[in-house]
């Protein structure tokens, strides 16, 4: 594990990777802007120029046309460089993240902190100083404070990453797949739709009831859904090591069939994929009690199928303790449900309809990999995971797949990269033609697999 200032031997050119700030959308973002500001402004000075070269010509002002003639022939010929080479020096695309530093380097993955600015070249030396994780504990829970210094190990293995990349993809190949992989995408069958053709139908009527969808284009495939009776919108996402449940995140008026969801599936492990700002919106209400000392107890509640009834378990659930990590927007809640514990992580610092980082979607799903095989709740680890964001597609999808990542490399880590595009395909039936919504979230699960090797060997060497 790198310690706290390493010198580590790196080989080849790296990323340019800015010193990561909370709440900061900087870096290559803005470095892309700029460089399409400064590539117009060459070609309006050149054209300004060559106009002027005309009209000094049409006087017969031959030396100051020769003058701005040459200047707007200058300034075109820039512009057009730019425009064909774009930002040479700072590698614009994010895939593959950079070679890997040398086998015996103290710190395999030093060169990829926030900080580090890797544009050396071969076989130069550089010092990465990061500065230490702070995290704040609350409550009486006898498992936090062990689990925040395996979480403290694996932010330093990687680094505290806040940086946040676009919605599209930076690489024209990456680009392409993405394309190819939308066209051959279905959506939800129209029929099965619980938020499309079978929404009118009595069977969905407990959908439109108690499910309260926030989006009207989201998908939710009625023989897949999470929820018996079909009272939240949520479905179950097989992929090749093990269950997901892709959930709608959680409003006011549904706060209560959320725990429901929680409880009827047993799960150990939910993620929230869901930023301070949006958990701020006036109907948006974040999960279980925020008091140790005010538990909370939800009815049974007993609904009407077009088979019967279906009565969904009374709840009690309590704050037993929570870790906070506020530099990396990062908590993480231990409640009780009806007796049993369950970690809740809540990720606050994924941007909707943004790709988040590499490095941070390693990072948080590693995090979440290793709460499910805590020993408190190890017995229920193969229960579905349960995973949300706003809407419960883009970032929820993007998470699954990347657990999905952690899971093959874990099991297989000289293995083959993992066919994650037919599980993509096949999510989109039973969720949204949106999951995995854009090219930048696909770039980061190409990019997360194509440096496994860097990435996630120093995250497992950090939870031994």
């Amino acid at each position: 594990m790198p310690t706290a200032s390493t010198t580590a031997e790196t080989t080849g050119v790296y990323r340019y990777n800015p010193v990561a700030q909370p709440s900061s959308n900087i870096g290559i973002i803005t470095r892309v802007t700029w460089h399409k500001i400064r590539t117009c402004t060459f070609v309006l000075v050149g054209s300004g120029l060559t106009v002027a070269a005309i009209a000094a010509g049409a006087a017969d002002a031959v030396k100051p046309a020769a003058v701005f003639a040459t200047g707007g022939l200058l300034c075109l010929t820039t512009a057009l460089y730019r425009s064909l080479n774009p930002l040479p020096l700072t590698q614009r695309n994010i895939a593959p993240l950079c070679q890997t530093p040398t086998a015996g380097s103290p710190a395999r993955v030093a060169s990829l902190l926030p900080g580090s600015q890797c544009l050396a070249a071969s076989d130069a030396r550089q010092t990465v100083t990061t500065q230490p994780i702070q995290t704040v504990i609350t409550g009486n829970s006898t498992e936090l404070p062990a689990i925040a210094e395996t979480l403290k190990g694996i932010l330093h293995a990687l680094g505290s990453v806040t940086q946040i990349f676009p919605d599209s993809s930076r690489s024209a190949e990456v680009s392409k797949r993405f394309r190819d992989l939308r066209k051959r995408s279905r959506d939800v069958p129209f029929e099965q739709n619980l938020n499309g053709g079978a929404c009118a139908r009595t069977s969905a009527a407990n959908f439109r009831d108690y499910a309260i969808p926030k989006c009207s284009n989201i998908s939710c495939h009625q023989a897949y859904c999470a929820m018996p009776g079909q009272a939240y919108h949520a479905n179950y996402i097989d992929m090749h090591y093990g269950n997901f449940i892709a959930a709608q995140g959680a409003v006011n008026r549904t706060h209560n069939r959320f725990l429901q969801l929680l409880a009827v599936n047993d799960t150990a492990v939910s993620v929230a994929l869901v930023t301070e700002s949006e958990l701020n919106r006036p109907d948006n209400t974040r999960i279980g009690p925020t008091d140790t000392l005010q538990p909370k107890t939800i009815p049974a509640l007993q609904i009407t199928t077009t088979t019967g009834t279906e009565t969904l378990p009374s709840v009690s659930v309590s704050l037993v303790g929570s870790i906070d990590v506020p530099d990396m927007k990062l908590r993480i809640d231990q409640l009780e449900i009806n007796g049993k514990p369950h970690f809740r992580m809540n990720e606050m610092g994924w941007v909707d309809g943004t790709a988040n980082n590499p490095i941070r979607l390693a990072a948080i799903t590693m995090i979440a990999e290793t709460l499910r095989k805590h020993p408190a709740v190890l017995e229920r680890a193969n229960h579905p995971m349960v995973v949300n964001c706003n809407a419960g597609v883009g970032r929820t999808g993007t998470f699954i797949v990347a657990s999905d990542i952690i899971r093959h490399y874990g099991q297989n880590p000289q293995g083959d990269t993992l066919d994650i595009d037919s599980k993509i395909l096949a999510a989109k039936q039973r969720r949204s033609v949106q999951f995995v919504q854009n090219s930048g979230q696909y770039q980061n699960l190409v990019t997360l697999q194509e440096n496994r090797n860097t990435l996630l060997q120093a995250l497992f060497e950090a939870v031994k």
